[in-house]
């Protein structure tokens, strides 16, 4: 079975379920009170779900899988930090030495691990996060688009538009229009 280990940033662990036939059973029980929705289905699928949990977390305890908590959290709360100032910080000039400091780790080794951790280069991540805002204040705002593009971190303009029709499938233009329809 998956279970997602941090949404954001889709990061997925695998756990072998077989042999674990009290997992297996309430998956089967999961799955027929889904189907058949008899009253009160809602409350036993809590149930079965608890259980389901409980006993696939047995098994992760019991299979001999450690997780050291100074190696694998810790390197995901620096990955994290990182994450975040990105996030906050998106609209200013951001260099890889400063996320390497801020994270307490040399340069290549945090590219490769942030993209084990997102999924994404640090790169595309503060573009697509650059576009994400662009996108919001083209909707809700007339500003100039080259206006738009310099508050949201981008310091040329075509770069801005061949950007945002990469991400977003569309022109910032259209972008726009397609808002003030709705």
């Amino acid at each position: 079975m998956l279970f997602p280990l941090n949404p954001a940033a889709n990061r997925v662990s695998r756990v072998d379920l077989n042999g674990r036939e009290g997992c297996i059973e309430a998956m089967a029980n999961l799955n027929r009170e889904l189907s058949e929705k008899q009253s009160a289905y809602d409350d036993v699928i809590y149930d079965l779900l608890k259980l389901f949990l409980v006993g696939a977390c047995r098994g992760v305890l019991t299979s001999g899988i450690k997780i050291s908590a100074d190696d694998e959290m810790f390197g995901q709360f620096r990955l994290e930090r990182v994450r975040r100032k990105l996030d906050r910080d998106f609209r200013d000039k951001i260099s890889l030495g400063q996320l390497a400091e801020l994270a307490g780790l040399n340069r290549n080794y945090l590219c490769r691990a942030f993209r084990r951790y997102s999924g994404k280069t640090i790169f595309n991540y503060l573009l697509e996060r650059r576009v994400q805002a662009a996108m919001r204040q083209l909707r809700q705002s007339d500003e100039k688009i080259i206006t738009v593009a310099y508050e949201c971190g981008f310091y040329d303009l075509s770069h801005f538009n061949r950007t945002f029709k990469r991400i977003s499938g569309t022109t910032p233009a259209n972008c726009r229009k397609v808002a003030r329809k709705h």
